[in-house]
């Protein structure tokens, strides 16, 4: 098993990655198969945004993913397969599955807030205009 880093307090750059979490993020545990990943869906054309998401999470987390396209859908994927960051990211109230009912972490809310909404708004507004 990788060990990957925890962060031990709330940054403006985990912030961030919540807020990516939130927005493109999906969170997938199925502990009966051992799949524990989480991914940020993209489209193709954003291969420097993926980068950069890459950058982040090795920053934060000391882990690297995988990036992977697929031609049916022009849907670009980073990957990243950790049972320990998925479990920390449910601790942090990032739901496993839908997202429908998905809240900020009050970390965030208490100090983070904009960067947060950095991380959400920065592909929404790549892809919107």
């Amino acid at each position: 098993m990788k060990k990957i880093t925890i962060p031990q307090e709330m940054s403006p750059e985990l912030a961030e990655e919540i807020g990516i979490h939130i927005g493109d993020g999906s969170l997938v545990i199925r502990p009966d198969s051992g799949h524990y990943e989480y991914y940020v869906c993209l489209s193709k054309e954003e291969e420097g945004y993926a980068e950069y998401v890459c950058s982040l999470m090795s920053s934060l987390y000391s882990i690297e993913g995988k990036t992977s396209g697929s031609s049916r859908d022009e849907s670009l994927r980073v990957l990243f397969s950790s049972k320990a960051l998925a479990f920390w990211k449910l601790q942090l109230g990032l739901p496993s599955g839908d997202k429908g009912q998905i809240s900020i972490p009050k970390p965030v809310l208490d100090k983070f807030c904009s960067r947060l909404y950095q991380g959400y708004f920065r592909y929404r507004w790549y892809v919107d205009v």
